[in-house]
């Protein structure tokens, strides 16, 4: 702490002291009540944690590459032409360096552009960059569906973020089939749909293999019918939990024949945990 000095004006007089506004809270605090000094502390504490986010984002902001630089080191990306397909965007709400280290992303991804009446493209939760899809660079209002793979509980304020900023209204009540169904699945919410249910359109409970052909053709039926009406023919799908239908029961879904739907990578990157690898689920 820098200690109050003394400055003397022109006529001779002296200035009041030269007081540092650390000083003033501390001087604050010792004469303030415990409650108080509490409330100072968590003052600074919260001032230190919103600087460290600001510096994070700055930093992020500044070393993220850009949506064409990673799409140019990729090999495998499938792009498609949007003519008379479902356009369904496979969302990770977490960074590109987590999201496509993630198997059983890069699976729904194959599995739904091995369709060919599907365009699935993938979009990423990050700061710095734009929240558009890596194929097309199309925002996720345009999408029919967005397919949401959560895989840990910690991404839950991401995928707030994330709605927020594609400005897709946040809860699924307050969204008219001009918007796009909000799916999920993943360890997170199928273990537990609960803390994000009412964003949610549906939650699928289990694997989301067996379940993705049925989908498919429900979303093909529904694409354009009031969300009453899509939620209905949802809950007929086997496997898919519905928040707005609560009461429907749900039979959790597995994959029977694992041979059936092999899980490896399919886009190779450099930038990811495990870039330059080929990797393969063996259970």
């Amino acid at each position: 702490m820098r200690a109050a000095y003394q400055r003397t004006c022109s006529s001779g007089q002296p200035m009041l002291p030269c007081v540092t506004s650390e000083e003033r809270i501390i001087e604050g605090a010792r004469t303030s009540s415990p409650s108080a000094i509490q409330s100072h502390r968590l003052e600074a504490q919260v001032k230190r944690s919103k600087h460290r986010r600001q510096q994070r984002a700055g930093s992020a902001q500044h070393k993220a590459p850009s949506l064409r630089t990673r799409r140019a080191r990729e090999r495998g990306t499938v792009v498609k032409d949007w003519g008379g397909r479902l356009p369904i965007a496979l969302v990770y709400p977490n960074t590109y360096h987590i999201g496509m280290s993630s198997l059983g992303f890069q699976t729904l991804y194959r599995l739904l552009n091995a369709r060919p009446d599907v365009v699935c493209e993938r979009v990423l939760w990050e700061p710095g960059l734009p929240l558009v899809s890596y194929e097309s660079e199309r925002p996720l209002g345009d999408f029919a569906a967005l397919a949401i793979s959560i895989s840990y509980e910690m991404d839950y304020p991401h995928l707030v973020d994330l709605l927020r900023s594609a400005d897709i209204p946040l809860w699924a009540t307050e969204r008219d089939e001009t918007w796009p169904l909000v799916l999920a699945g993943g360890p997170a919410v199928s273990a537990n749909p609960l803390p994000v249910a009412d964003l949610l359109d549906g939650v699928a409970i289990g694997d989301g293999e067996p379940l993705l052909d049925a989908l498919v053709e429900t979303l093909w039926e529904i694409v354009d019918r009031p969300r009453e009406e899509a939620w209905q023919a949802l809950a007929r799908i086997p496997g898919l939990y519905l928040p707005a239908l609560p009461s429907n029961p749900v039979a959790k879904q597995w994959l029977a024949d694992l041979d059936a739907c092999p899980t490896a990578s399919v886009i190779h990157t450099p930038d990811t945990e495990f870039g330059g690898m080929h990797l393969i689920e063996i259970s």
